[in-house]
């Protein structure tokens, strides 16, 4: 909590700089003001449009539990090996 209270009283102090500095005619100090600006407009922007809410942190989301019993998973492959069927020694390796 203190260093959050730090980080802030530090960054409202480098703001007020930054501020008088493009105010004094520092042309970086306009531009890094601008720049930081937009990005911290586009970025909030795009977390309150598409964001998630924060009441929905301690929640599941919707449908993630377990199938319901109408599921039935598809077959496998069929056995390989002598017993599928095949003739013998199909669908087996090198012998050893």
């Amino acid at each position: 909590m203190i260093v959050t209270k730090l980080a802030i009283v530090v960054g409202v102090a480098l703001f007020g700089l930054l501020c008088w500095m493009a105010v004094d005619g520092i042309t970086p100090a306009a531009v890094l003001l601008i720049t930081v600006g937009a990005l911290v407009v586009l970025v909030g922007g795009g977390n309150w449009i598409g964001g998630r809410s924060s009441h929905s942190r301690g929640r599941p989301p919707a449908g993630g539990g377990p199938p319901s019993s109408a599921y039935v998973p598809p077959a496998g492959p069929p056995a390989a090996g002598p017993s599928a069927g095949g003739p013998p020694g199909e669908g087996q390796g090198p012998p050893p």
